[in-house]
C-alpha cells in the first residue's frame, strides 16, 4: 500500500489558438474549479479550488503496482464557461506531492482530453553499473560550483512537440518549468537528493548545450521533446513538489568540461538510476558526475539570468530590510496581486513590513516572510515591455524618409524565405 499527494493549480486566459496548458500568455486563478479525482475509473474523491485558484493536497491511497513505483490517478476539471478538461496518467508516488497545472479555456461545448504517457524508466530499462564507485580521494566540498557570465539563462525556451522533422507545434515555455517537467519525466521524485541534483544539473546542461549551439536554429525551436533526440518534455503534464523545490535553487547550474565553454551534452541518461544507488550509498551530486560522466567535470553556476527583472540580492530579503531590492519586490507584488486576490496588497516604499511580509506569505506559501533565491525568482519577473508611442512622431516624418523606408522594406522582402 501506498499513500501519496497531488496539487492541482487553476488558471484561466488564452484561446482555442493556444493549447491547454500552455506556458504564455496571462492567466488569472479560477476560483471554485471542481477537481474529480479517479482511480481505475472509480471516483477517489473531489475538492475545489480556493481563491488563488489551488487546491489542497489530496491524499490518495494505491495497492502497489507490479514492475512501477506508482499508481496512475486521472483527473477532471471543470469551472462555469470554461471547458472542462480530463487528464488520465498522473503519477502518484508514495510519500510524494504531484504538482498539477492546469489552464483551462472559455467553453466550446466540449472536454479537452489529454494522457500522459508512460514514464520514460519504465520503457529504459538499460543502467550503468555502480558496483565500482570512483574513488573519493577528491572529497567534494558542499558548495562545489564555480561561477561565470558566458552562459545564460532563458527566460523561456520554445519546445517542438514532436521529432525534429515532424509536424508539430511549438510551445514557449518558462525554462525552469521545463527542466522540472523534464527531471519528472525522466527521474523518479522518490530519489535522493544527491542523485536528483546530478540528474537537474546534466538536464539544465543539455538544454542550454541546444540553446549554446544554435542547433535547431534554422527550424525555429529551441529542442524538441522527443527524447530519442532530445529530452522526454510531456506539455501540459505534472511534476512533483520534491523536484521543483530543487529544479528552483540550482535552476542557473550547469556542467561543463573543464577548459570548455559549451554546456555538457548527455542525450542518453542510462545512469540515472546508478545514480540513485550511488546517492544512497552518500555520494554527493559532483562525484556521481564524475564517476559515470569524466573526472574533468566541473558544476558552474552563472548569473545570466534573462528572466529577472533585478539580478538575487546574494542574501535573503526579510522584515526591516529597506532599499532597491525591496523595492523591486514590493513592484512584482503588486503586479501578482492584480491577479491573485488571494494576495494582499504591499506598499511600494522601499522597506519590508510586515504588509510585504503577509503578500510574500500569501503567494510562496510559507509562514516565515523571507524571501531567498527561489522566492525571489518566483516573484521577480521582468517589466512588460510597452509599445513605443509613436503619435507624436508621426507628424514629423517628411515624404521623403517614408519613400526610403519603404525602399528598404521592398529590399528586405526580396530575400525572405
Amino acid at each position: 500500500m501506498g499513500l501519496g499527494f497531488l496539487c492541482l493549480s487553476v488558471t484561466a486566459g488564452g484561446s482555442f489558438k493556444k493549447p491547454y496548458a500552455s506556458a504564455g500568455g496571462a492567466a488569472r486563478p479560477v476560483v471554485g474549479a471542481r477537481v474529480k479525482i479517479f482511480s481505475c475509473g472509480a471516483l477517489a474523491g473531489e475538492t475545489l479550488t480556493d481563491v488563488n485558484g489551488r487546491t489542497e493536497k489530496f491524499p490518495l491511497d494505491f495497492k502497489d503496482v507490479p514492475a512501477v513505483p506508482y499508481a496512475a490517478f486521472d483527473a477532471e476539471i471543470s469551472a462555469h464557461r470554461h471547458a472542462a478538461v480530463r487528464l488520465n496518467g498522473i503519477k502518484i508516488f508514495n510519500g510524494e506531492t504531484a504538482l498539477l497545472p492546469v489552464r483551462l479555456l472559455p467553453d466550446s461545448g466540449g472536454k479537452f482530453l489529454y494522457t500522459v504517457p508512460a514514464h520514460r524508466l519504465t520503457a529504459q530499462k538499460t543502467e550503468h553499473s555502480c558496483e565500482h564507485p570512483c574513488e573519493r580521494a577528491r572529497e567534494c566540498p558542499a558548495d562545489y560550483a564555480g561561477f561565470t557570465r558566458e552562459i545564460s539563462i532563458p527566460e523561456k525556451i520554445t519546445v517542438h512537440l514532436g521529432k525534429p522533422n515532424e509536424n508539430a507545434a511549438n510551445v514557449s515555455v518558462n525554462f525552469r518549468d521545463y527542466i522540472k517537467n523534464v527531471c519528472a519525466h525522466e527521474a523518479y521524485p522518490t530519489w535522493p537528493h544527491a542523485a536528483l541534483e546530478a540528474i537537474i544539473y546534466c538536464q539544465t546542461s543539455f538544454a542550454l548545450n541546444r540553446l549554446f549551439t544554435g542547433w535547431y536554429k534554422r527550424k525555429r525551436f529551441d529542442i524538441t521533446n522527443d527524447a530519442s533526440f532530445d529530452q522526454q518534455y510531456v506539455h501540459g503534464s505534472h511534476t512533483f513538489e520534491k523536484i521543483d523545490a530543487l529544479a528552483d535553487k540550482i535552476f542557473n547550474r550547469f556542467v561543463r568540461f573543464e577548459n570548455h565553454r559549451e554546456p555538457f551534452f548527455d542525450k542518453t541518461g542510462h545512469w540515472y538510476a546508478g545514480a540513485a544507488r550511488m546517492a544512497e550509498q552518500g555520494y554527493n551530486a559532483l562525484e556521481i558526475l564524475r564517476h559515470f560522466i569524466s573526472k574533468d567535470i566541473q558544476i558552474m553556476e552563472t548569473l545570466n539570468i534573462e528572466s529577472a527583472g533585478k539580478e538575487y540580492p546574494g542574501h535573503p530579503l526579510r522584515e526591516g530590510m529597506s532599499g532597491e531590492h525591496v523595492s523591486h519586490l514590493q513592484r512584482c507584488l503588486k503586479e501578482i496581486c492584480a491577479n491573485y486576490p488571494g494576495v494582499p496588497a504591499a506598499r511600494d516604499d522601499g522597506y519590508f513590513g510586515p504588509e510585504t511580509a503577509a503578500a510574500v506569505n500569501a503567494f510562496l506559501q510559507t509562514d516565515t516572510g523571507i524571501v531567498d533565491k527561489t522566492g525571489w525568482y518566483k516573484i521577480s519577473f521582468p517589466k512588460k515591455r510597452r509599445a513605443p508611442d509613436l503619435a507624436g512622431t508621426r507628424r514629423n516624418v517628411s515624404l521623403l524618409e517614408i519613400a526610403a523606408i519603404a525602399q528598404i522594406y521592398r529590399q528586405f522582402n526580396r530575400f525572405r524565405i
